[in-house]
């Protein structure tokens, strides 16, 4: 099986927010090997634009865009639209592991590099890294604090980065906690 790679989309230079997450998933559109259009880590769920619009990194027109799409359909036109309309709320948007390739130290060490220059290419303002196993693979290590600031070099450059909870799933219930401390970050210029 061919794996393709997705890379992040969204404001390509000097973004506000540079999010992370852990990877892409089974089912994005995007991934299929004949796809056409741009190939970026969120289509098809409506579960994550929904938490972005509840940590209000999204606006609502975007948010409901991207439910209207869930249950239409994804065209190039709308996967296009939609990451145009997050470039203009000052978003950038990527994945750590970039491909369905299962999990190994060689894969971290590959997917590692691609974001540090990923991120030296984009510049952000700040990085927002979500959950657990993705800070695990930017930091290199086992331990994390989440809801904390912590700093991440690239090529020479050292860059803001805050670990937050990916709040879904069992996380759900940190929601709140989560919501509360990028209101702060909002804030924190």
């Amino acid at each position: 099986m061919e794996l393709v790679e997705i890379h992040g989309g969204g404001l390509d230079k000097n973004p506000e927010y540079f999010l992370v997450f852990h990877r892409v998933v089974e089912g994005n559109i995007t991934l299929d090997k004949d796809w056409k259009g741009l190939r970026v880590p969120i289509i098809g769920k409506t579960g994550a634009w929904k938490m972005l619009y509840n940590l209000e990194l999204i606006n609502r027109s975007l948010y409901d865009f991207t439910v209207q799409v869930q249950h239409n359909g994804w065209t190039t036109e709308n996967v296009s639209a939609i990451y145009k309309q997050a470039a203009h709320t000052g978003l950038y948007i990527t994945a750590f592991v970039k491909s369905l390739a299962e999990i190994n130290t060689v894969v971290i060490d590959k997917y590692r590099a691609v974001l540090l220059n990923e991120i030296d290419r984009v510049q952000p303002k700040r990085i927002i890294v979500f959950g657990g196993e993705a800070s695990r693979y930017v930091f290199r290590r086992q331990e994390f604090r989440a809801f904390s600031k912590t700093t991440l070099m690239a090529n020479r450059k050292s860059f803001t980065v805050y670990i937050v909870p990916y709040p879904v799933a069992r996380a759900r219930r940190l929601l709140a906690s989560t919501i509360h401390f990028l209101r702060q970050l909002k804030g924190d210029h």
